[in-house]
């Protein structure tokens, strides 16, 4: 399993890996990626907590060339964010052929539509079923697959044109001249 991202706290790291301490699988492991910001040793307490000192390997910052690398070669992703402003590495994944488990929370419903499992990221027994599911089932993860590289292939920039020029002409369009008096 795969979680790129900086270890804030809205990014619900310690959910994680306690969900992760109650999988069954002991065999699977959990690679997150991420700058630390001084957080380093919190998710080490955290990690050690839930017994999986030998199966949690933070990477820390890895570059933006590198990272298609591990999603390709990651089983899944798991992104049990509680907040994101747009979440590109759901779309990042899915573009990549990675399966992704998700939180739809904020911008991220709209980022992964349906092409995720979702998951309630404030339920660490959510977090363990979603983390069970797409480990095991590989047909999910197929299906998944499909979905997240044709979901992903709609983020296109003239897509992105697009949408900006319809908020522009709708704005334009119910904006009203000032008066001069």
């Amino acid at each position: 399993m795969l979680y790129p991202a900086n270890l804030w706290p809205h990014k619900n790291h310690n959910r994680l890996i306690e969900a992760f301490g109650n999988i069954a699988d002991h065999e699977l492991e959990l690679v997150l990626t991420g700058q630390d910001y001084g957080r380093g040793e919190g998710l080490q307490r955290a990690v050690a907590r839930a017994g999986v000192a030998g199966r949690v390997h933070h990477l820390g910052h890895v570059r933006a060339d590198e990272l298609p690398a591990l999603m390709r070669a990651a089983e899944a992703m798991i992104f049990p964010s509680l907040y994101e402003g747009f979440g590109s590495p759901p779309l990042e994944a899915m573009a990549c052929g990675c399966p992704v488990a998700s939180s739809s929370r904020a911008s991220l419903a709209e980022i992964i539509g349906n092409a995720t499992l979702t998951l309630d990221p404030d339920s660490v027994e959510s977090i363990t079923e979603a983390i069970e599911r797409i480990a095991r089932d590989t047909d999910l993860r197929e299906r998944l697959r499909d979905r997240g590289m044709r979901h992903a292939a709609s983020f296109t920039w003239q897509a992105c044109a697009e949408r900006h020029l319809a908020v522009y002409s709708r704005v334009a369009a119910t904006s009203q001249s000032p008066t001069r008096s």
